[in-house]
């Protein structure tokens, strides 16, 4: 990794799991990879806390919005829930982490070695992260620890 990176944050969007490789040098557009000499800028979700079960644990705000909109609901996002598995369906589960397959969820160390891992897959020169967390001071804290990791 570079010693100097940029974190962009935003809190209103959903990434879709990659499903090709990009490198610093190239965009994938209409089905062809052009070459270009732009940075690279690789959106992810991530979510992070003091540790890897409490990561998860508010991760299942975004586990829900998700799934809702597979049941055609929207609306605002709700509050996490110890066990995600007594809210779905077993076809909403697949549907749902496929969508939020390369997401990246735990403690700080847990997020660093993620980050470390997409920026090395994709030659990312800058990091858009999203983080839908319900509680505004957990979100701001899961943003603190991004940044810090």
């Amino acid at each position: 990794m570079t010693a100097r990176r940029r974190i962009r944050t935003t809190s209103t969007s959903c990434f879709f799991p990659w499903r090709h490789k990009l490198g610093r040098s190239s965009t994938y557009k209409y089905g062809k990879t052009v070459q270009t000499n732009r940075a690279t800028s690789v959106g992810v979700n991530i979510i992070a806390a003091q540790s890897d079960d409490e990561a998860r644990r508010l991760a299942t705000t975004q586990q829900i919005s998700v799934a809702d909109r597979f049941r055609g609901i929207r609306g605002l996002l709700r509050p996490p829930i110890d066990d995600i598995e007594t809210y779905w369906s077993p076809q909403e589960k697949v549907q749902t982490l496929n969508k939020l397959a390369r997401s990246i969820i735990g403690s700080p160390a847990t997020v660093r070695a993620g980050m470390d891992a997409l920026i090395a897959e994709t030659s990312a020169d800058e990091l858009i992260i999203v983080s839908d967390v319900f509680d505004h001071e957990a979100r701001l804290r899961s943003f603190e620890l991004i940044t810090a990791a």
